[in-house]
């Protein structure tokens, strides 16, 4: 764990983000409607973190195990879930490389992908706000 100083910190920054990202009008009533669960395996901490569709109307945001199936599922490091959110790296690459894995039928992971530009933005935005600068160029 590089970028973050811990586990704590990690669980504050994005599970923070998730939960703003959920409640945004540009992606939770998208990502509901598409009633999809996505699950995060986040492997260096040991951690799931989860994004739930319930009815298809809201998004919930979950740290740690439930009983939900997963729709897609991404396993990846504490930093690379980073670096996802602020566009530092490749995805291609980083699905070739095996540093991101991810599982799930494809039709519902480029309807995800799709909608994600707005998503980028509001990260850029967040970490900006939490007063964390250091993790724009981590």
């Amino acid at each position: 764990m590089a970028i973050f100083e811990s586990a704590e910190q990690f669980k504050d920054v994005e599970l923070g983000f998730l939960e703003k990202l959920a409640g945004d009008p540009s992606f939770g009533p998208k990502f509901a409607a598409m009633k999809m669960n996505l699950k995060y395996n986040i492997k260096d901490i040991n951690q799931e973190v989860w994004l739930i569709h319930h009815d298809g109307i809201r998004v919930e945001v979950i740290w740690g195990p439930t009983n939900a199936e997963p729709t897609v599922e991404l396993t990846l490091s504490t930093d690379h879930f980073h670096k996802f959110w602020a566009k530092q790296m490749s995805v291609a690459g980083a699905l070739a490389s095996g540093d991101v894995a991810v599982k799930g039928p494809i039709p519902k992971i480029l309807k995800l992908v799709s909608m994600l530009n707005p998503a980028f933005d509001l990260y850029s935005g967040y970490i900006k706000n939490k007063g964390l600068a250091k993790l724009e160029s981590a």
